[in-house]
């Protein structure tokens, strides 16, 4: 059965063997973190290497989630999802076999941001609205 383990950049590896302490400790850690802020959101992206089979990245995350729900994690926390190796100039990268999280924030506005029909311009009146998202990431990520 495979094992989950952080690897040395953050990402939560899925292996056949058993993770050294200290991922085990990061595994943790991220866990309780989720535990701590049931506001916090995560997106967890099973990634696989350019030879392995596409549904494989989708399982791992799905596994990752599992892990995580079965730890106290709520569900509405993770959503799983599969993030194939990029392309670049035409050619697949190499990938890794791995799972990685991307927090998701939500940014609640009284307004919406609309568009003019058939445009994409952003229009003037929003810029308020942008503002305050970039304060509040600037905030958020400093």
């Amino acid at each position: 059965m495979p094992v989950l383990w952080l690897g040395s950049d953050g990402s939560l590896i899925v292996a056949r063997s058993a993770p050294p302490s200290q991922a085990r400790a990061d595994l943790a850690f991220v866990t309780t973190a989720l535990k701590r802020d049931r506001k916090l959101k995560v997106r967890v992206l099973g990634c696989t290497v350019h030879t392995e089979a596409g549904p494989v990245a989708l399982q791992r995350s799905k596994a990752v989630v599992a892990h995580l729900n079965t730890h106290g994690v709520l569900r509405q926390q993770c959503r799983a999802e599969a993030c194939p190796p990029a392309m670049i100039h035409g050619l697949q990268e190499h990938g890794m076999s791995a799972v990685r999280f991307t927090v998701v924030q939500s940014l609640l506005f009284a307004k919406r941001l609309a568009f003019e029909s058939g445009t994409a311009a952003v229009p003037s009146k929003a810029e308020p609205m942008l503002l305050k998202v970039i304060a509040t990431m600037v905030a958020e990520c400093l």
